[in-house]
């Protein structure tokens, strides 16, 4: 027990492979493949290994901000299987422990720390390769939206960056046309390309989209308001961060790290967005997708996320126990706290797919960075923290109470009750 800054700090102090049973099956569903799981074990148990003895009273925290630590409990039965056929193993890289980083869903390309956090390094064992399984895995988060090449249908902020993006163009200008919303009209969307990767090749992480189109627009001729008349065709350059992605209604975490991808049909381009988390390292629906359809090994799977590195075994009975903050209490003013932020920041996964009738998908927004929002066991400032959120968290609302400011909520490892002042309801398309 500490006290600082007019704060109590429980610490909990426990074996390495103990920790790790409270760990497996809220970073990865028990119902996981057993592989997959084996390679989450290993990827947890790394992490909690190098980030070990820092300079503070404690090793790592409870929540997404290092690794989730909900406690022991023996129904994660094949977690605990995971954990025990593993035991000690490590991901290392230059005869060093890795970070072991992983997230969510890497939206089909795998990311490198050094472009996720300043500093971060350890790039013998990472690299920005495609990853096909976390693709092809209908459980990773995608958001879509479609363009129909008529120009019928659009979105209405979507209509409104392309408007304004035209305005601007000399040959708009010199037309003599109106600026008007209700003056402006697109014919056809010719093409749809994404542009300048923020990153060295082969990064697909695009920052802009380019579009080719047709449209027509009205002059005034005597204090009258003619016809639309064909204004020409037009090339615009528009950000996808986060212009796009919003005006579209398709953002996944609001970090601008999305995986933007383009298909085109006869009819349409459907514009799709992947990641959910940082990338770096193993994926989890990737390492899922692995195991149950490519039986891969969790050897196979460390390797394909982490290349470069070697597995090795250490006698983790000869550590000092991990601790842990199971609880931090600043004065209870707030639900949102602040908690001291790591780069392992995660989010949970959500499964979005067969959502209960009534139900909608929202995101933690209205805290600050760095800061968490409390789920609790009970719609009530009292009940006990089942776990701490971090930004840009996606939950599925079931249902908002009649004890006023509370909604029930869920992701895929963890159920309870947040302060829905705190939540912001995402997009599922529209116009």
């Amino acid at each position: 027990m500490t006290a600082e800054e007019g704060k109590i700090r429980p610490v909990i102090s426990l074996a390495l492979e103990d920790y790790l049973l409270g760990v497996v099956p809220y970073e990865m569903n028990d119902s996981f493949p057993p592989e997959a799981l084996k390679a989450q074990a290993v990827c947890a148990r790394t992490y909690a290994v190098r980030h070990m003895n820092r300079t503070r009273d404690y090793d790592v925290v409870d929540t997404t901000n290092d690794q989730v630590f909900k406690g022991v409990s023996a129904s994660n039965k094949n977690a605990a299987k995971a954990v025990s056929d593993t035991a000690g193993i490590v991901v290392t890289v230059n005869g060093k422990i890795a970070d072991g980083f992983y997230s969510a869903s890497n939206g089909g390309q795998t990311e490198i720390p050094e472009n996720v956090w300043k500093g971060k390094t350890d790039a013998d064992c990472y690299a920005v390769v495609d990853d096909p399984w976390d693709l092809a895995n209908p459980d990773s988060l995608t958001r879509s939206a479609v363009l129909m090449k008529d120009g019928t249908g659009l979105y209405r902020w979507m209509t409104r960056l392309i408007r304004e993006a035209v305005f601007s163009e000399d040959a708009w200008i010199s037309g003599g046309f109106t600026g008007g919303e209700s003056e402006f009209r697109i014919d056809r969307i010719e093409s749809v390309s994404l542009k300048k990767p923020k990153y060295a090749a082969p990064s697909r992480l695009y920052t802009e989209m380019e579009m080719k189109l047709d449209v027509s627009g009205r002059k005034v001729t005597g204090g009258t308001i003619g016809p639309f008349i064909p204004a020409g065709s037009f090339t615009i350059t528009l950000k996808l961060f986060p212009d796009v992605l919003a005006a579209l209604g398709i953002e996944i975490s609001g970090n601008g790290n999305e995986i933007v991808t383009v298909n085109e049909t006869k009819t349409l381009f459907q514009i799709t967005a992947g990641r959910y988390g940082h990338g770096v390292g193993l994926s989890q629906r990737g390492a899922q997708w692995m195991a149950s359809e490519g039986k891969k090994s969790f050897e196979e799977i460390i390797r394909f996320y982490f290349p470069g590195s070697e597995l090795r075994k250490m006698n983790t009975q000869d550590l000092a126990p991990v601790s842990v903050p199971e609880i931090l209490i600043p004065h209870i003013a707030d639900e949102s706290e602040e908690i001291e932020p790591a780069p392992q920041a995660t989010l949970m996964p959500v499964t979005d797919k067969n959502i209960p009738d009534g139900a909608y998908m929202a995101a933690v927004e209205g805290i600050d960075d760095g800061s968490t929002l409390n789920l609790r066991s009970r719609p009530s400032m009292a009940s006990q923290v089942v776990m701490r959120l971090i930004k840009h968290q996606h939950l599925i609302v079931l249902d908002e109470l009649d004890v006023p400011g509370w909604a029930h909520v869920k992701t895929d490892a963890a159920e309870g009750y947040v302060m829905s002042s705190y939540l912001q309801k995402l997009k599922t398309g529209g116009k």
